[in-house]
Formats: C-alpha cells, structure tokens, sequence
C-alpha cells in the first residue's frame, strides 16, 4: 500500500522566481535546517535546460543513537517548470519510497507551487500508520517551505 498528497501554495511572484528558489542550494540549505535538519549539505548540477538539486540531510535520531540520514534529488525541466523528487532514507531504502512531481504555474499575477507525491512503507501492520504520520510531516513542512519562500521573495 502506499498513500498519496498533493500540497498547492500560492505566491504573488512570477513562477520564474519561484522556481528558483526550488533549487537554489542557499535557499535550500536554509529552508531545510529551519524544518528541523541538524545538517545539510545542498549541492546543484546547473545545466541549459535541467538543473538538479541533491540535499543530504541529518536529523535527529528516531532509533538508536546516531542520527538519521536522507538524501534527496530534485530534477527540474526548466521550460515546463516541471521536476519529479525522489528522497531515500539511509538504510531504509528497501521498505521506504518517497517521490513525486512538483509544478510551478502561473496563476493570476502570482505562482502557485504544486507538490504531489506517493510515500510507501513497505511494514506489515505498521506500514500505513507510518505513511500516515510522514504525509502529516512533509504538510507541516510545506507550510514551513510556503514562508521561508514568501519570505525570500519578499528580499528579492
């Protein structure tokens, strides 16, 4: 089993300047520690027409002592302002799979980011509790991602 979201903010910037900030590693790095990261490092593959943003990131511990490790990649298609995400938990990878679309369009004089994604934990029993408490974190998340933004463009 496997349970879905689809997670919309809106901005009054132009979805160029949104979409930026999705894969600006500065703005990324920021945004990732004040959603509760002890560390991360965001790395960006810049090219002509796709860029790709890579965050591996430590939080802290939900068992055992040492902290937990993710990595996530971002591909972003930069005419349709399109990308597809994909996050790996570190030695987890065979029973967890987070991925999914983003999309940044134009709406009125704004943008609207729209985030979909499909989180399967692959646990007997247990399985579609996880996925329901991790669909709770990645929307409180969102909404943190939602001000960091607003608050980036609001500097620009």
């Amino acid at each position: 089993m496997s349970r879905r979201f689809r997670l919309e903010n809106l901005y009054s910037a132009p979805p160029d300047r949104v979409l930026a900030l999705l894969w600006d590693p500065a703005v990324q790095d920021a945004l990732t520690r004040r959603q509760g990261a002890l560390a991360c490092a965001a790395t960006l593959e810049d090219g002509a027409e796709t860029a790709v943003l890579t965050l591996v990131e430590e939080r802290e511990a939900m068992w055992g002592k040492e902290p937990d490790k993710s990595t996530m990649r971002v591909s972003f298609s930069k005419a349709t302002r399109t990308a597809t995400w994909e996050r790996r938990l570190h030695g987890m990878e065979a029973w967890v799979h987070m991925r999914g679309t983003i999309a940044v369009e134009a709406r009125g004089d704004g943008a609207a980011e729209i985030i979909e994604g499909e989180i399967a934990v692959e646990v007997p029993v247990l399985g579609r509790l996880i996925e329901k408490k991790v669909v709770r974190e990645v929307e409180k998340a969102f909404a943190i991602a939602a001000a960091h933004y607003a608050e980036a463009l609001a500097r620009q």
